[in-house]
């Protein structure tokens, strides 16, 4: 069965690049913010999420908490994928519970080296 992905990022390129690259290894489905993301997970559920840091709204900070905090969500693995990465800021994530920070803009090879990496530890 076909693993799913979601991807939720404010940018539309950031959307359909990331898309691209995981589109011939995933169902993709792609979400331009936290709560459009909130909305889709009462029907489905992501094998793995991707999600952007800076949004308006639920910042992605915000969104992983939200999805922790939910016994249904709680182990839906994910990776924070942001254009500023710092020491902080992979401790808040890693905090929170992401798996891992993937700065923009970030090597096709690695990122899915990244995703299949936290798949094969859930």
């Amino acid at each position: 069965m076909e693993k799913l992905m979601f991807i939720v990022d404010d940018n539309d390129s950031n959307l359909t690049v990331l898309a691209g690259i995981f589109e011939n290894d995933f169902k993709v489905l792609t979400m331009p913010s936290a709560t459009k993301m909130f909305k889709l997970l009462e029907r489905k559920i992501p094998d793995i999420l991707l999600i952007d840091v800076e949004m308006p709204d639920i910042n992605g900070f915000e969104a992983i908490e939200m999805l922790k905090a939910k016994e249904e969500w709680k182990n839906i693995p994910t990776i924070v994928v942001t254009g500023w990465v710092t020491e902080d800021l992979k401790n808040k994530a890693n905090d929170l519970g992401a798996f891992e920070v993937i700065s923009k803009p970030f090597n096709i090879q690695s990122i899915k080296d990244c995703v299949f990496d936290c798949l094969a530890k859930v």
